[in-house]
């Protein structure tokens, strides 16, 4: 089990555990389209987060890494996708005023060796909602807002606007509901390198749109991380 010194991250076994304050994930780094287990402290799992779901989706871990509030798993190139891969998953580590949103935002990077070609990652979500509704954001941001079974807890999930081909295809069941994203459809030529970012925000459920809309408004005012 490795662990860096104030990280919310601990890898174990090809395992990636988050615990930062009541928000807990857990990821499989060998297997992308299993996506990050989301749940609560003291609460069963509301969700999961990010599959990869494009066809024959059965990358190879390259390397894997804590790097302060950052998780980093990166993924060899293969025939089916010639693109070498990296999740930064990361969490908000800044002072948080009491009843703020827990955050989780996820940077995909993306470089290839080819002289041409237009990438696309494909991401999905499943959440335990009994209500979810698209939100409009700032820039022309999409956005879903989920209603958690329960009814104590809401999130909002979204993805930069400049990095949507599509969605969010939202689907809705009785076992709650699906989002469904395309990422990185721009042409990408020989050795650049290419960045989609998502995030959510889990808060309670009382003036959830509002919290949405100011959360979606910090999400849109944040630069990447030159380090990413």
């Amino acid at each position: 089990m490795t662990m860096s010194n104030g990280s919310p991250w601990r890898l174990d076994a090809g395992r990636a555990v988050l615990t930062q304050g009541a928000l807990r994930g857990h990821i499989d780094l060998g297997s992308p389209e299993a996506g990050a287990r989301i749940q609560m402290a003291d609460a069963d799992e509301i969700g999961v987060l990010w599959r990869r779901t494009n066809p024959g989706d059965a990358r190879s871990l390259e390397e894997a890494y804590v790097r302060g509030p950052d998780l980093v798993a990166a993924y060899a190139p293969d025939a089916r996708f010639p693109f070498r891969e990296e999740f930064y998953w990361r969490v908000d580590d800044e002072p948080r005023a009491a009843g703020d949103p827990a955050e989780l935002s996820a940077l995909v990077s993306l470089q290839t060796q080819l002289l041409d070609t237009s990438p696309k990652v494909w991401v999905q979500s499943q959440w335990r909602s009994e209500e979810s509704v698209a939100l409009q954001g700032p820039a022309g941001a999409a956005a879903v807002l989920h209603r958690i079974v329960g009814g104590g807890l809401s999130v909002i999930e979204t993805v930069d606007p400049a990095d949507v081909c599509v969605g969010p295809e939202l689907t809705s069941s009785e076992a709650g509901a699906s989002v469904r994203w395309s990422l990185n459809c721009p042409f990408l030529e020989k050795g650049v390198i290419r960045r989609a970012r998502l995030g959510i925000a889990v808060t309670g459920r009382d003036n959830d749109v509002e919290t949405a809309q100011a959360w979606l408004r910090r999400f849109a005012s944040r630069a990447v991380a030159l380090t990413a």
